[in-house]
């Protein structure tokens, strides 16, 4: 449904909703989602040396302010308990 949505409304472009779908992953877990995510965003455009930056976004310079902004959500949503995703995200 959030990637139907994102498609729909034209709010999210394709190699960050890749990396906002990798990034997801790796905080779940998941190897087979990990593999594929990465190679489509190999096929949206993204690169290899970002793509290796995901996994330590936060330390990374090689996302701007809007593109930390979604991968911050990304997390909190991902890690969402019963607090909800907090305020200052």
């Amino acid at each position: 449904m959030f990637e139907q949505y994102t498609y729909a409304q034209g709010t999210v472009d394709a190699p960050l909703l890749e990396l906002i779908k990798l990034r997801a992953s790796m905080v779940n877990g998941c190897a087979f989602c990990v593999d594929m995510h990465s190679k489509d965003a190999l096929k949206a455009g993204e690169s290899a040396q970002r793509l290796f930056a995901v996994s330590v976004w936060p330390e990374s310079p090689f996302f701007p302010r809007e593109e930390r902004a979604a991968l911050a959500l990304t997390d909190a949503v991902t890690k969402i308990g019963e607090d909800g995703v907090p305020d200052e995200v």
